[in-house]
């Protein structure tokens, strides 16, 4: 009788394992992957490996376990060598299956959900719910054979017991209660076997939370009934039955069941349901995002793309009313938002202003570039109009169309119904396309603008070319006339040059000496002006001047002084010279004295006046001109800026479609 309860348990053992190896290897792995493919978190990667070595470790003990059998049961030894053929065989498929995971996980990383799908169609042939099914109705068929014979082998025994305590009688009264005493033994034996079974059932399979009788059939035909009902519960999760429920499970033993195989059952069909959930929703939003970016490739008028991407969001996702800004920034100071369409709304109520930055709901989305989601909404704020009557909206959704932190417009829905998470979520990714066709569409607009621009100024370059051409003509003729002018100037010079004077200081400046042409020029004789300073043809304002002291210190210095000067002659008359002041050195090289040389140009002076006025005269007129150019070729060379960074701006967007045209189609 030990025996057969051996041989129980090492068949629940082998149960046990092989449920181990199965649902580590299979069920456990798709719930990591599904849940990495959903949070792209390593943990699960890591848990994903935790679970194929813990597979790897229950099939090792599995095999372990049907050869332990094997040993016990020489009898049934080919039908434990089937087991382990066909055990070896589940390996492999399970192995298999691992190996096609990982694939599905290094699609899932780079984001290539075709691939993924593409995988899964084409490697139908591998489901994890189909792996182990042969094993473990041979396993199960297995089982009940022991458990039969194990009955069978318990009848036999309580046959022999009957037998025995007939003989015990007939031997007599002593060994009859040696008997007694020894099957009362086992039968306490036996009823906590019994127990340790009953409690092992509540434990790993199912606790109704109700006691039940310890008798070895019931037990049996209990436990055989739970895995059942587990393997038709598993069934039935795994052909997407997300509704089924264990029979015997109520509100009041739903606690004892936390931690069994009810317990991870129920657990797998909460994860079944989830995953189920959220491929829908899935589903849902990449149809839904196809549908609309349809629309944004194939329209190019922005009202009609406007009022049609709009009605078609609406209907999309079952709300009610709904209005589309564009940012208006052609006032780079003063932008607003402009109504660009309008759904089931009136648009009277936004025709009738413009709406800035944190003005109203709109406002201020705009200005925190932020969804915001209200389902407590002023009264009256907006009404949904029907045949049947008007009411309050419950919901109102405002979305920034938002692309690369800009904010090009804003989305306002209205709703009686709750928006989900995944709706608004939705919502803000088709924001975002809409945002880069907007942005496209104002490029395209303001290259247009630019164009217009460019070509009203070059007009305008033409127009000023034509006066700069007539105005350098001017200039030209009044070149001329100055050249005639200076021509007539230098005339003049060479008739006074042909005369000049001389006169000699000392190194203090006190007169040595001077010639018979500089004292006509001054109307001094040399008796007047010899030992006297050299101050005394200086204007009386002139000689206390600090240049005065620097002109003769330069002088003393060796340096040579050459210029127009101003002086008074002996009639207190004004002549101007052009003079040379050359030191002289000995041989010393020391310098013992200066010799001016002058010339009169008194008279070439006023005809320099009189050409410098006429000379300044022309260089106003030059700076206009200058002036004129320089403004031409500022605005030239801003339209050229404005041209190339607008042509890099629909370049930029260009290319940014291009890459979301290719994401969408990947997805």
């Amino acid at each position: 009788m030990s025996k057969n309860i051996v041989l129980q348990e090492q068949s629940y053992k082998s149960s046990e394992f092989f449920n181990e190896f199965i649902s580590s290897g299979l069920y456990n792995l798709d719930k990591e992957i599904l849940t990495f493919a959903f949070t792209k978190e390593d943990y699960h990667l890591q848990r994903l490996e935790t679970n194929i070595a813990t597979s790897q470790s229950a099939y090792t003990n599995l095999v372990n376990a049907l050869t332990t059998q094997q040993k016990s049961l020489p009898y049934y030894s080919s039908s434990i060598d089937s087991l382990l053929a066909l055990a070896e065989i589940t390996r492999d498929s399970v192995t298999a299956y691992q190996e096609f995971s990982k694939t599905i996980i290094a699609q899932v990383r780079i984001d290539s959900i075709q691939e993924v799908t593409s995988m899964l169609q084409s490697n139908n042939n591998i489901k994890s719910e189909n792996i182990g099914k042969r094993l473990e109705a041979h396993l199960k068929a297995f089982e009940n054979t022991i458990l039969k014979e194990t009955q069978q082998e318990y009848d036999k025994a309580t046959l022999e017991n009957t037998w025995i305590q007939i003989f015990s009688i007939l031997l007599g009264l002593p060994a009859l209660l040696w008997i007694a005493n020894y099957f009362k033994k086992e039968e306490i034996r036996r009823k906590k076997i019994l127990k340790d079974w009953s409690e092992s059932n509540r434990k790993y399979l199912f606790d109704p939370g109700t006691k039940t009788n310890e008798y070895t059939v019931e037990l049996i035909e209990t436990t055989i009934t739970n895995l059942r009902k587990a393997t038709s519960f598993v069934k039935n999760v795994t052909q997407g039955s997300g509704n089924v429920e264990w029979e015997g499970l109520t509100q009041e033993n739903k606690n004892l069941n936390e931690e069994n195989l009810v317990g991870e059952l129920l657990r797998m069909q909460q994860h079944m349901k989830t995953v189920k959930e959220n491929d829908e929703k899935r589903n849902w939003t990449n149809e839904g995002l196809n549908h609309l970016n349809t629309i944004l490739r194939r329209e190019s008028d922005l009202l009609i793309l406007s009022d049609r991407i709009l009605a078609e969001l609406i209907k999309y996702i079952g709300a009610n009313q709904g209005v589309l800004f564009m940012v208006n920034d052609s006032d780079e100071h003063n932008p607003y938002l402009d109504l660009k369409a309008a759904y089931a709304f009136n648009r009277k109520k936004y025709l009738s202003k413009q709406i800035r930055q944190g003005e109203g709901l709109a406002g201020q989305a705009w200005q925190e570039a932020e969804t915001i989601y209200l389902k407590e909404i002023p009264q009256n704020y907006v009404r949904i109009t029907s045949g049947l009557g008007d009411a309050n909206p419950n919901n109102i959704l405002v979305v920034p169309l938002k692309h690369e932190q800009i904010v090009y417009g804003i989305l306002e829905l209205a709703s009686f119904k709750l928006f989900q998470p995944h709706e608004i979520h939705f919502v803000e990714r088709i924001t975002e396309n809409i945002a880069v066709s907007f942005a496209a569409a104002k490029a395209t607009e303001n290259t247009a603008k630019l164009l217009d621009e460019s070509k009203e100024l070059s007009e305008q370059m033409r127009a000023q070319e034509e006066e700069m051409r007539q105005s350098m003509e001017e200039l030209v003729a009044t070149q001329e006339e100055l050249q005639r002018n200076q021509q007539e100037t230098n005339n003049l010079l060479q008739g006074i040059n042909s005369t000049f004077g001389m006169i000699e200081y000392d190194t203090n400046g006190t007169i040595i000496n001077a010639n018979e042409n500089f004292l006509q020029l001054m109307d001094y004789s040399l008796e007047d002006i010899k030992g006297k300073p050299h101050q005394i043809f200086m204007p009386d304002d002139s000689s206390a001047k600090q240049d005065y002291e620097s002109f003769w210190h330069k002088l003393r210095l060796g340096q040579i002084q050459s210029g127009k000067f101003k002086r008074i002659a002996k009639n207190q008359s004004e002549v101007w010279l052009h003079a040379s002041y050359v030191p002289l050195k000995n041989k010393s090289e020391q310098i013992y004295k200066v010799i001016k040389l002058a010339t009169d140009i008194t008279a070439e002076h006023r005809l320099q006046l009189e050409n410098i006025e006429r000379m300044e005269m022309i260089e106003v007129y030059e700076q206009e001109m200058r002036n004129t150019l320089e403004e031409m070729s500022a605005k030239h060379e801003e339209m050229v800026d404005k041209e190339r960074r607008y042509l890099e701006q629909i370049t930029l967007l260009e290319t940014e479609n291009e890459k979301l045209r290719n994401g969408l189609t990947t997805a």
